[in-house]
């Protein structure tokens, strides 16, 4: 189903502790289907994220979504410098990849979708 042309853009929550304000995004964040999509598949990794205490960097994930939705790989494409929130970002992946995305992306096509850690202090 088309979402309605004056639908909001999707927005993902707030950063955590150490972010300040800091976000996640995802590649097309916008409107339409593909915005909708990439923020669904945002917003369910940061459901089984866990940030550390620690301050960290900037990172990126990649997950290569099937045409059904489910993630047939991921891998982390930047590091957070630190290695624990590393660790969680691919914790999250995996858990992710196990559960599902609970939705398929438009047109069932299958791509690449990347998740940004951006820490309001870089």
């Amino acid at each position: 189903a088309k979402a309605p042309s004056s639908a909001p853009a999707p927005t993902i929550g707030t950063g955590g502790v150490n972010w300040n304000g800091g976000k996640f995004t995802g590649d097309a964040l916008g409107k339409g289907p593909e915005g909708a999509f990439h923020a669904a598949v945002t917003g369910r990794f940061r459901k089984y994220y866990t940030e550390p205490p620690e301050a960290f960097g900037p990172a990126e994930l990649e997950l290569h979504v099937t045409g059904t939705g489910a993630v047939r790989s991921f891998r982390l494409t930047k590091s957070s410098g630190l290695p624990k929130n590393d660790e969680a970002i691919l914790a999250a992946a995996a858990r992710v990849q196990a559960e599902g995305l609970g939705t398929s992306p438009p047109e069932n096509r299958p791509r690449v979708v990347t998740v940004r850690f951006i820490p309001s202090s870089s």
